[in-house]
Parts: structure tokens; C-alpha cells; sequence
């Protein structure tokens, strides 16, 4: 669930950093770095 939602946010990222909102597209993807690495986390200490 946290990984999808990870892929919903770097979608938005990436859409908000083509139309010039680089600072909030910009955590938008540190956000789904961030889900991403507690999702890998949770399946690797189970």
C-alpha cells in the first residue's frame, strides 16, 4: 500500500516539476524515495 502510494507521488513530482514548481515537485519525489525505502524495509523485516 505505502509503495503505491510512493508511485502516486512521484507522479505528482514529476508533473508539478515540468510546470515550474520545481520545490514542491522536488519533495514531492524525495517523498517517494522515501516510502519506497520503507516499504523495501518492511518486506525485508518480516
Amino acid at each position: 500500500m505505502i509503495f503505491f502510494l510512493g508511485l502516486s507521488m512521484l507522479t505528482l513530482g514529476i508533473r508539478e516539476f515540468q510546470s515550474k514548481r520545481k520545490a514542491y515537485g522536488l519533495f514531492l519525489i524525495g517523498v517517494f524515495f522515501f516510502s519506497t525505502y520503507a516499504s523495501i524495509q518492511s518486506f525485508i523485516w518480516r
